[in-house]
């Protein structure tokens, strides 16, 4: 090195080559590791995909075996090579004690042969493996199979490193196997166990669709059932798809095999005689699998002697006042004994609360109310049980109202304010269907608060065939539904309103509306009889017309009740005639009533419809209108017609007015629903009276003068407020003093007059 120039030291190369020796040896441990590791991830993988994969194709062999399969386990057997000779063992010498697992699939054309082969005292290179043998098979003399000689073919390797081969054939007459394979490869071993399910019976000739099943169970394993009832039980079954697609066949026996009175059809509906023998587990229903009859499920039936059909109580979902009474009653189908045994009546809270001691019910349905016990709507439940068969009961619900001292407050009515048809289109077929617009009259509601809101909705349309729309005014208080019964026809709807009258009180009430038969809900084009209004007011007329048909129409009633016949006499005996009809009869009158007599038929493509004034306030009646070919030997067109119980509101459709204390001589109109104005007949019809409640008591300058009756059905109501009237509200109940039981509430709204106060401060 010549001097000024810079090298290394001897030391400090030695120490370099010290660092790098070390860092290379941690470097390489650690690819040594990963390498490792890999290696035994690969092993393990390569294990699982050849285990798989073998698996598979013995699965194909077996799963479609036609005509016989067996396995064995031998012993001292030659082991063999690829080539089909005798393996040598590692030191040269044939190995003739090898452990040898054969299964033998035999087929029409082709059989198999898949043999394992195990280790032996001493290694040698092809234990653990196995072979495929395949033959071809052929026939006798007679056409008998001979299957092909499995010890001249030749072997084809299917798997190395399996160190355990056996097969399960214990289930085959299940079409049942079970495959079981260990493969193992130094430290890893993968095991195999696949149940197959054969597509052919190996039994019979010819071969059958595979079926196989697991389970079965009949769904309830025990009922209750009394003589002439029936019930359908249900069936659990678990297996193969095909097998479970071919069902099951039931049938029915005494518990000790033997005929019963009974049947039990196809799908499982069990038909109990009406004189079958009764005794607890008579019956054994059997359920057995179509794909295997071996596989079968029993239930056991008690037959209980035949007392109550159905039963029944009203009124549902109703309201009881705090310390007031509601009458229940029950309908009741069954045996004369059940009936005369009559029922026994209980009510609890829904939420299973103590109730109050005065609430009760006693044995003919009456229920009474605790003048305490808590409000809130559906918060009883009344029952009424059958005393001849405990094991049949009916339930409502009943909701408790706030404690008052005015008759009938909570009251309401459901009316149909119209009936009529409609236009509508489903898909592209024009239609034409019936709709009701139904409105609802509350005695009371906290009107100052947004009150009534009602929820409209129909009984039992859990298909949605209906629909119902709930309309607002514009306080938005709901008072009216429009019902559009799109496709139905010929049948009767129930409409539920759940109507809220305050934040914290709810009522429920219902109305049915008859539906005519229309056969244009098929088809717009079809005869049918139209109306602008279908409910036909006392006194009043209607207009209908027969569309869609050409010419005129013979129109009669077709179930005229016996209480609106109103026949008279004639110069030759006596004359046809209703209160409800067509045209007014020429010559003929009724002094009585000062009203003409209808005619029972008319003939034209129109005709008024009327009804004469004096027909029962009390009773509603539908009436079913036809209209009739000329000859009278064709029905072309129906409809129903209602005449509706009266009710007396105020003018204008209002439902509450608002009045000033104190005011004198207050005068307002009234209007009668079911009764028509415009008419001069029949106008002194109607004899009301009426009071008022409150509350609190009433201040004696607070009185209801009279009702003037001549001008009906815009009779006036005349009252006076007294000007310390406490009472925020007041209930004006009207009635006809020829129905007294029949009471409209109309509700009025006291506000102070600031004119009269104004004046009586500066007197």
């Amino acid at each position: 090195m010549g001097i000024g120039k810079k090298g290394f030291t001897l030391v400090e190369i030695i120490v370099s080559l010290a660092i790098m020796t070390i860092v290379a040896g941690a470097v390489g441990a650690f690819v040594i590791a990963g390498n490792n590791s890999y290696m035994r991830g690969n092993k393990e993988l390569t294990l699982q995909e050849e285990a798989q994969l073998t698996a598979n194709q013995m699965i194909d062999l077996i799963i479609d075996v036609e005509k016989g399969i067996s396995f064995s386990n031998l012993t001292d057997q030659k082991a063999v090579d690829m080539d089909g000779n005798v393996a040598k063992d590692v030191n040269g010498l044939d190995v003739t004690n090898a452990s040898v697992s054969e299964l033998r699939l035999i087929n029409n054309d082709n059989s198999y042969m898949i043999r394992w082969q195990g280790g032996v005292g001493a290694d040698y290179a092809d234990a653990n493996q196995v072979y495929l043998y395949e033959v071809t098979n052929s026939k006798d003399a007679e056409g008998k199979l001979v299957v092909g000689d499995f010890d001249v073919a030749k072997p084809a390797l299917m798997a190395e490193h399996v160190s355990s081969f056996s097969v399960d054939l214990s289930e085959l007459d299940k079409r049942k196997v079970v495959l079981n394979m260990t493969f193992t490869y130094q430290d890893k071993s993968y095991e195999i166990s696949e149940t197959i399910k054969l597509r052919n019976d190996l039994s019979s000739e010819p071969s059958r669709i595979y079926s196989w099943i697991s389970g079965i169970r009949i769904i309830p394993e025990h009922e209750d059932l009394k003589q002439g009832q029936a019930f359908v039980f249900d069936y659990e079954i678990t297996g193969d798809e095909e097998a479970i697609a071919q069902g099951v066949t039931w049938a029915v026996s005494y518990q000790d095999g033997s005929a019963c009175k009974s049947t039990i059809s196809g799908n499982g509906k069990l038909s109990v005689a009406a004189d079958e023998t009764i005794a607890e587990n008579i019956l054994t229903v059997t359920c057995t699998a179509v794909a295997d009859p071996t596989i079968a499920a029993t239930a056991t039936v008690t037959v209980q002697k035949h007392m109550v059909d159905s039963l029944d109580i009203e009124p549902k979902d109703a309201s009881v006042i705090q310390g007031d009474s509601l009458q229940y009653s029950y309908t009741m189908e069954g045996t004369e004994e059940a009936k005369n045994a009559g029922v026994t009546w209980s009510v609890a809270r829904v939420d299973a609360t103590g109730l109050k001691a005065g609430t009760t019910i006693n044995g003919s349905g009456l229920l009474t109310a605790d003048r305490y016990e808590p409000t809130g709507t559906l918060v009883l439940q009344v029952t009424c049980t059958s005393v001849a068969d405990p094991g049949m009961s009916a339930s409502t619900k009943v909701s408790v109202l706030p404690y008052t001292n005015i008759d009938g407050k909570y009251d309401a009515t459901l009316i149909a304010r119209n009936l009529t048809t409609y236009d509508f289109t489903e898909g592209s077929t024009e239609k034409i269907g019936y709709k009701a617009l139904i409105e609802c009259l509350p005695s009371w509601a906290d009107y100052r608060n947004g009150y009534p809101q009602i929820e409209w909705s129909v009984v039992g349309d859990y298909a949605n065939n209906y629909k119902i729309t709930g309309l607002t005014d514009s306080d938005g208080r709901q008072f009216q539904a429009e019902l559009e019964c799109g496709n139905m026809t010929d049948t009767v709807v129930r409409v539920r309103a759940v109507i809220a009258l305050s934040a914290d009180i709810k009522i429920t009430r219902e109305i049915d509306i008859t539906i005519p038969p229309l056969k244009t809900v098929v088809n717009a084009k079809e005869p049918y009889i139209y109306s602008s209004q279908f409910v036909l007011n006392r006194n009043g007329k209607i207009n209908c017309e027969i569309r869609n048909y050409k010419g005129e129409v013979n129109w009669r009633f077709a179930d005229i009740p016996s209480e609106l016949n109103n026949d008279f006499k004639v110069w030759n005996g006596i004359q046809k005639s209703y209160q409800v009809g067509f045209e007014v009869y020429d010559g003929a009158y009724d002094d009585v009533h000062q009203e003409g007599y209808l005619t029972t038929e008319n003939t034209g493509e129109s005709t008024e419809v009327r009804a004469l004034s004096y027909i029962s306030w009390d009773t509603e009646y539908r009436l079913k209108l036809q209209a009739w070919s000329p000859d009278d030997s064709t029905l072309v067109a129906e409809t129903v017609i209602l005449v509706p119980v009266v009710d007396i509101l105020f003018a204008n459709d209002q439902h509450v007015i608002t009045v000033l204390r104190p005011t004198w001589t207050n005068r307002y109109d009234l209007h009668a629903y079911g009764f028509e104005s415009g008419r001069e007949k029949g106008h002194r019809a109607a004899k009301l009276a009426g009071y008022f409640q409150g509350e609190l008591p009433l201040d004696s300058n607070t009185k209801f003068a009279e009702i003037d009756n001549m001008h009906l059905p815009f009779s006036q109501v005349q009252f006076d407020i007294g000007a310390h009237e406490e009472n925020d509200y007041l209930i004006m109940t009207i009635y006809d003093e020829r129905y007294p039981d029949h009471k409209r509430n109309l509700l009025l709204e006291v506000e102070k007059n600031p004119e009269w106060w104004e004046w009586k401060d500066n007197k």
